[in-house]
Order: C-alpha cells, then structure tokens, then sequence
C-alpha cells in the first residue's frame, strides 16, 4: 500500500484472501469509523452544523451496521433505539484472525487493520511515536497553563 492509499484509505487485496463477508467486515468498521470522525469534526467546531447533516451521516452509519447485521448479529442500543453493538464474530474474519485492533493509551487511540494496514511491528512503532508527541505536547500546554495562571492571566 503506497503512502496515497493510506490517506484516501483504499482497501487493497490481501494476504490471507478475504471471503466477501471478511472485505464487507472491514468495510463496515472503517466506515463506521471514518462517520464518527466526520461527526465529532463537525460538532467540535464554531460553526453551526444543520441537525438535518449530523441525521444524514447516522442514517449512513445505521445502513453500515444493517448490512452487517445481514451476516452478523448487531443489537440495538435501547436509548438512541438504534443498531449499534455488534457481535464479536463481526470483529472476526472465517479464518478467526481479528478484523482490526485497537491500541490506546491515555493520549490516543488508534485502530490496525491488520490485512490492510501493512507491517504490524512498523504501525505499532509509529502509534508510539505519536503518542509520545501527544504526551509532549500535553506536557507543554500544562506547563504553558502553569505560567499563564500564576502570572494572573487566565481570566479566572
């Protein structure tokens, strides 16, 4: 997978051969996935977002759980009245090997698909590498606060 593909997140052959089912698996998680980033972006910034678009990407994201839930047993969660839980045999392929991993620590959280995301050692290295740049620069706007309150400029 060249540096492009990684970005635009185009999925490739791989090594096992995936089974229809294992390609639709991983399609429907870095969708899901990729939804929920597009949401948070939206609801995080200053701007107003029509309630209309945030509904139109949920109705996106509920066709993906529907169409593993064809396959897969996806439950609903009873307060949003929507398919959301997704049985552990969705985060399987038919050869038992994980369909994504998820690595976190308190300053990121970072999903490997381990077919298509290449070497895992190389993806494990550069999550670490990230971070640590996360944890520094948290560390730097702590001490940045710090400063900035003790000299009575925080506004508080």
């Amino acid at each position: 997978m060249n540096g492009d593909d990684k970005v635009l997140g185009i999925i490739t052959q791989t090594t096992p051969p995936s089974t229809p089912l294992d390609t639709l698996k991983a399609l429907v998680h870095r969708t899901i996935d990729r939804l929920d980033y597009v949401i948070d972006q939206l609801s995080g910034g200053p701007h107003e977002v029509p309630e209309e678009l945030v509904d139109f990407i949920d109705g996106i994201k509920q066709m993906q759980f529907m169409s593993l839930a064809e396959h897969v047993h996806v439950a609903k969660c009873e307060r949003l009245d929507e398919l959301r839980h997704i049985h552990p045999d969705g985060y399987k392929y038919a050869d038992g090997t994980p369909v994504l991993e998820t690595w976190s620590d308190q300053y990121g959280c970072m999903d490997f698909y381990p077919r298509y995301d290449g070497d895992r050692a190389t993806r494990l290295r550069e999550f670490h590498n990230w971070v640590a740049g996360n944890r520094e620069r948290a560390a730097t706007e702590t001490i940045f606060d710090e400063i900035v309150d003790g000299l009575g400029l925080s506004g508080e």
